[in-house]
């Protein structure tokens, strides 16, 4: 009987099998079978499935390609009215479609040539149709993702954090000291 590769969570530090953690192509980064160190529910903790700089980083880590066109489909299938997600949601099953035979040739370095490929069949379609030059362009730059050249990394979420117990913390008379501590 064969035993469970156990894998070692560097964020909440706990032990886990395999697939409790996502699986990177990129196996010169992660060389023994491309497991990233932290496990899907401490790398997805913060994901905004909405806000793309939220998740970049991760598709870039795994080594897959953005297409916003494929994103988008899956939040349109499983964010409606009253379906709960969570960041783990639509990236686990965006992960699963680039593996399908169509994207599993793609990687992250491919993320620009696939969004041009997409611009322009958006550009040719809206020209047959007769649009202007500024509405295709505006549609183009709607549904573009801007990619920074240099590697992306995790957001750091701390200050945000503080902002936001800041920003909803009251005080409550248990909170305040009721003794002048400098008075001894």
């Amino acid at each position: 009987m064969a035993t469970e590769k156990v894998y070692y969570c560097e964020k909440c530090g706990r032990t886990m099998s395999g697939d409790n953690f996502y699986t990177s192509n990129n196996l010169e980064k992660y060389p023994d079978d491309g497991k990233l160190p932290q496990c899907k529910k401490c790398i997805t903790m913060h994901v905004d499935n909405w806000r793309p700089e939220t998740y970049l980083w991760i598709l870039q880590e795994v080594d897959v390609p953005y297409i916003p066109e494929q994103w988008n489909k899956l939040l349109q299938t499983y964010a409606k009215k009253g379906n709960k997600i969570s960041g783990m949601t639509i990236l686990g099953r965006y992960l699963s479609k680039m593996k399908l035979g169509q994207w599993n040739k793609y990687r992250w370095e491919d993320t620009e040539h696939l969004q041009d490929v997409a611009n322009k069949k958006i550009e040719e379609t809206m020209m047959r149709q007769g649009y202007s030059r500024s509405e295709i362009d505006e549609v183009i730059n709607k549904a573009s993702v801007p990619i920074p050249e240099e590697p992306l990394v995790e957001p750091d979420h701390k200050p945000q954090l503080e902002d936001a117990f800041n920003q909803f913390f009251i005080p409550t008379a248990q909170d305040v000291p009721t003794e002048d501590y400098f008075a001894r």
